[in-house]
């Protein structure tokens, strides 16, 4: 890669509008108790808590991604953010994480692993040789064959 500072963000859109979807649902539900506690004389105070808890799962959604730039990979998960060189980094792969079965995992030089939620395959994609998200793997792989200089185990 050039010179120049290249950053590019990877995420599965599909996870992305799914969890976007899911806040924006849990604030129409707030809404809806509105009317609700309105006309029993109560509080609004469930339809505040909706409203928080949504901003807050719309926030986490939509921060989830894989970074990548020319010093190396940034896993930005719900919880947790990693900056990992590109030295150390042996290679990405698609494979199961508890109750996921298709996250993007980072295998790492040193044997262990880090899991990117922002790249998942949807269900409909699951299978398929070729989903966008396998291409991005692929991309991400060429990606450390070229900070490395060494091709990836196994190809």
């Amino acid at each position: 890669m050039g010179t120049t500072s290249t950053r590019t963000v990877w995420r599965s859109k599909s996870q992305l509008v799914a969890g976007v979807g899911f806040g924006a649902f849990v604030a129409v539900v707030g809404l809806t108790q509105v009317d609700r506690s309105a006309s029993k004389g109560g509080g609004i105070g469930f339809t505040v808590v909706a409203f928080v808890l949504a901003a807050c799962m719309i926030a986490i959604f939509t921060r989830v991604a894989l970074v990548t730039s020319n010093e190396g990979v940034r896993i930005r998960n719900p919880f947790s953010t990693v900056v990992i060189p590109w030295s150390d980094v042996a290679r990405f792969r698609i494979g199961r994480h508890g109750v996921l079965s298709a996250v993007c995992i980072v295998d790492l030089v040193d044997g262990s692993s880090r899991y990117a939620f922002g790249v998942q395959v949807p269900r409909s994609s699951r299978g398929r040789p070729q989903s966008k998200e396998q291409r991005m793997i692929d991309l991400l792989n060429e990606m450390v064959v070229n900070h490395r200089g060494t091709a990836l185990p196994g190809r």
